[in-house]
């Protein structure tokens, strides 16, 4: 016996054949109602139409200006979605309209079925006008409409927007000469202040840093110190000595009238000699420029002169003469002096020029401190200034050529033919959702008619209604 479980595909199958009237009525129906009715529906058009705004323009025309038109025109594109501008469109658009199209239910359709994107691409703009209506042929008036509007608006807004920007561009000039002007003024009273607390140092004015100059004076000016202090030491020492010998030595020279002229003679080439010997080995260790050379050169000199003026003399009646010795000792003791003197004067100067050059270090940073925020101040105006200059010259020719009409900074691509294929209604969907729908529905009612029908037909029937088991099945004969 049979298990009631096993899955009859040909029971199955009888059952369809014989059900097949009813899953094929509603196929047929629903396919037929939902693709007949999608014709009844009105096609719909989509039509586009693009305008490219150009910041950037030919560097030839002068335009390469960025005048923020992306700002700009932003309230041009929401004036274009407002029920009194799309009025005015709609007017013009009367006689490509549909008939019976009222305004009320043509601005109804803007809203819902016009759609206005932008988007930037590089340094322009990209304004997409996107319309879906019907019929096709107005769906692209409607589009090309829109643009043309968005165009002109567009137009006259850059073109006004150039001449507040350079009336505001001109304003902005005048206020910033105006501060530089000022800023020059407080530059030139610094200085004068400085200059008047360098006093005979002002020329390190002019030097780069300042402060750094001040310092490398003082520390050159500690050296000159040390170099005069031990100078000083040195010829007053030296003085000492010459006093020492002059005490020793003494002023006159009492001879024989006839041996006084040849032991003075020889005593002066004496003297010539050794101060020639001294000045040879002083011009060998300094410059010519030295004090030490320039003192024994004036004593050779003077030497000199008294050996000729003693050679030139006859004979003397007096008893003594000068000792040349003893005026050479006075004559060094005297330069020595004034070398000891001077010294102390120009120490006493450097002294109190490095006073002055310490007060400096510490006055002269807070001067440099301002000049520099001032000189900040002021290239960052100078920088600001020149930017406007330039944006103004760029503003001034940009205007030139928009108020020409000849910029090319509105690009549009308007639609083009009418279109050909309708983006809706989409017939083959409603052919698929009838045949889906009648094929859902026929399955349905078979299901329903066969849980209905309680007729004997198999063995399989038999078992189930009569629970009891089967000993014979008789085939039927066919019908004559």
């Amino acid at each position: 016996m049979k298990d009631d479980t096993t899955f009859d595909i040909a029971l199955y199958w009888q059952v369809l054949r014989r059900r097949l009237p009813l899953l094929l009525i509603p196929v047929i129906l629903l396919g037929g109602i939902l693709g007949l009715g999608s014709f009844l529906i009105p096609n719909i058009y989509r039509t586009a139409a693009h305008v490219v705004v150009r910041q950037e323009q030919d560097p030839l025309k002068g335009l390469a200006v960025d005048t923020q038109i992306t700002q700009q025109l932003g309230g041009v594109i929401q004036s274009l979605q407002q029920p009194s501008v799309q009025k005015e469109i709609f007017e013009r658009l009367k006689a490509a309209a549909p008939k019976g199209l009222t305004l009320e239910e043509s601005l109804a359709d803007y809203q819902r079925h016009l759609v206005i994107r932008r988007r930037e691409e590089g340094r322009d703009l990209l304004v997409e006008f996107i319309y879906e209506g019907t019929p096709a042929k107005y769906a692209v008036e409607v589009v090309n409409a829109f643009a043309d509007r968005f165009q002109r608006e567009g137009t006259r807004l850059v073109a006004t927007s150039l001449v507040v920007s350079l009336d505001f561009v001109d304003q902005q000039l005048e206020s910033f000469r105006a501060r530089l002007l000022q800023i020059d003024q407080r530059e030139r009273l610094v200085r004068q202040q400085l200059n008047a607390l360098l006093g005979d140092m002002a020329p390190l004015s002019a030097m780069e840093g300042l402060s750094k100059s001040v310092a490398e004076q003082l520390a050159k000016g500690e050296g000159e110190i040390q170099r005069l202090t031990l100078q000083a030491e040195a010829a007053a020492a030296q003085l000492e000595v010459l006093r020492a010998q002059l005490r020793s030595t003494s002023p006159t020279l009492e001879v024989r009238p006839t041996q006084r002229g040849d032991q003075a003679e020889a005593e002066l080439e004496r003297l010539v000699a050794e101060t020639q010997a001294r000045l040879t080995a002083a011009q060998m260790r300094y410059t010519p420029r030295h004090p030490e050379v320039g003192t024994l050169q004036a004593q050779l000199d003077d030497l000199q002169a008294r050996l000729a003026e003693v050679r030139g003399r006859s004979g003397s009646e007096r008893g003594d003469v000068a000792n040349p010795a003893y005026e050479a000792l006075r004559r060094e003791a005297a330069q020595a002096q004034a070398a000891v003197e001077l010294a102390r004067v120009q120490l006493n100067t450097l002294m109190q020029r490095n006073d002055r050059l310490r007060r400096l270090a510490l006055q002269v940073p807070a001067y440099e401190e301002r000049l520099t925020r001032l000189n900040e101040e002021q290239a960052a105006l100078q920088g600001t200034y020149d930017s406007l200059l330039q944006r103004k010259q760029s503003l001034e020719v940009n205007q030139s050529f928009e108020e020409a009409g000849n910029t090319g900074r509105f690009d549009i691509s308007r639609a083009g033919g009418v279109p050909l294929s309708p983006v809706r209604p989409n017939r083959t969907k409603y052919l698929v959702l009838g045949f889906l729908a009648g094929l859902f529905i026929g399955v349905s009612f078979v299901l329903l008619a066969e849980y209905l029908d309680h007729s004997v037909r198999s063995e399989h029937d038999l078992r189930r209604y009569l629970e009891a088991p089967v000993l014979a099945v008789l085939p039927r004969a066919p019908k004559p």
